[in-house]
């Protein structure tokens, strides 16, 4: 008997044949010492806005959502309040300040910066405010990023502006695109450097530069991490077309060849979106593009694919740490999305949890036998969804020509419940063509499972 060899990041390769084997839908962890392969968390509605989401901010009790041409509030039980129009379509920064009883809430988008009560929205009161690419806050100042280098702050706990305070961030000729806060400092993102800002109580601009990375953002929506509610680093892609991870001021690579080839097909870098959820003590990286999603378990340190059903890349985009859960928006509904553990679909679609395995290469002609994959079993429920829930199954499916072609699945049953130790295994594979044999297993029905990586499949082996 032979093992299959399951990968720990994903690695499809950039043609058939090519890769060491997929995971799609599902991610390697440890269960104490040993390597596992689960399934990603499902999304369960959480409340009904509009369609298009373009970013989030929760202030107190409330989480202000903005989606195409509208904002809306939604509260804890998911009811959803029209707040107003909020033109524009593309995502949004959006910031609150410390003022008491009501703090100021400023939204910049692609049509310029707007101020945001829960009784409506307005174009923001001070003309010197001008065109900014995004807004952020760091205690108590609102901060802006322009084009042209410029970072200007509002006064203390107000939107008035002080036209003399501001800075440039000048290491670089490149003007800025985005700016976030973490770690109680500024962090201005240009195409080709990263500028860092602490707080230096200074007037009339508060902040002072405290160091400059030579690393710069790829694209405007391609950082994520600063959330609150996040505490790991934070990531964004880099200059370069490499995903990082910031540690202080220090980037480091965190990507893939193959996480960097589908970056490299991107055209137009705001097309990007980068965010950040956790379920369970994991903590995950989802960066997609119009026809991919690569997300990083950072626990894990290892890649994984993320597809919806009858799509190419995941229905999630943006984030928001809320009434105790990670929300994500939804690209096929008007919902927002609750990220979680024990869901096992995605709103009413299949979620689809692929595993692909390579084994060696055998002579040619000898007969492949007597499969046996090391899943758990027995988790059907009596009174759930006939047959998927019921009686769950798995599909495998094999190929003998490298990963060239995959033949016809066959179904093997998980297990009803209580059927535990059940054995998965297919008979028989048929005959090696002196190329590897891969293995594809497929979970759609929405039951727990776990693949375990250190004895995953087994393939016996005669000749003749």
């Amino acid at each position: 008997m032979v093992a299959l060899t399951f990968p720990k990041s994903s690695t499809p390769g950039s043609v058939p044949g090519e890769g060491a084997g997929r995971l799609v839908n599902c991610y390697w962890s440890l269960d104490g010492d040993r390597p596992r392969l689960g399934p990603v968390p499902g999304l369960v509605p959480f409340g009904a806005v509009a369609a298009g989401p373009r970013g989030f901010l929760l202030v107190g009790s409330l989480l202000y959502v903005a989606v195409k041409d509208a904002l809306y509030t939604v509260n804890a039980a998911g009811v959803a309040t029209l707040v107003g129009i909020l033109s524009g379509s593309g995502p949004v920064t959006m910031a609150r300040n410390n003022r008491s009883p009501s703090p100021d809430i400023v939204i910049v988008t692609e049509d310029g910066p707007f101020i945001a009560t829960t009784g409506g929205v307005s174009d923001y009161p001070d003309p010197d405010v001008n065109t900014p690419t995004s807004v952020a806050f760091l205690d108590g100042y609102f901060l802006f990023s322009y084009g042209d280098g410029t970072i200007r702050a509002s006064g203390l706990n107000t939107t008035e502006l002080n036209d003399q305070s501001f800075t440039k961030a000048e290491s670089k000729p490149d003007g800025l695109i985005r700016g976030i806060t973490k770690n109680g400092q500024y962090i201005a993102l240009g195409p080709t450097s990263t500028e860092f800002y602490s707080n230096a109580g200074t007037q009339p601009f508060p902040l002072a530069r405290a160091e400059v990375s030579d690393t710069g953002l790829f694209g405007r929506w391609a950082v994520a991490g600063f959330e609150d509610g996040w505490d790991r680093p934070w990531f964004s892609v880099a200059s370069d077309r490499t995903v990082c991870r910031w540690d202080g001021y220090t980037p480091t690579r965190v990507s893939t060849r193959e996480v960097e080839r589908s970056i490299a097909s991107i055209t137009d870098p705001d097309s990007l979106r980068m965010c950040v959820y956790g379920f369970g003590g994991n903590a995950v990286v989802s960066l997609s593009g119009p026809d991919f999603t690569w997300e990083y378990h950072v626990t894990a340190g290892r890649w994984f694919e993320r597809e919806s059903y009858g799509a190419d890349r995941w229905r999630g985009e943006r984030s928001v740490n809320a009434f105790n859960r990670w929300l994500v928006g939804d690209l096929r509904s008007t919902s927002i999305m609750a990220v979680s553990e024990t869901a096992r679909r995605e709103g009413p679609d299949p979620l689809v949890c692929t595993m692909e395995a390579i084994g060696p290469t055998f002579p040619q002609g000898a007969r492949l036998n007597d499969m046996r994959v090391e899943i758990t079993t027995g988790q059907g429920r009596a009174e759930g969804l006939d047959p998927i829930e019921t009686d769950p199954v798995a599909l495998i499916s094999w190929s003998l020509d490298g990963g060239g072609t995959f033949g016809n699945p066959v179904e093997r049953s998980l297990g009803k419940q209580g059927e535990f130790g059940r054995t998965v295994r297919v008979g028989s594979l048929g005959r090696a063509r002196g190329a590897g044999v891969r293995v594809r297993i497929e979970v759609s029905d929405p039951v727990p499972f776990s693949l375990y990586a250190d004895d995953v499949g087994r393939l016996g082996m005669r000749k003749g």
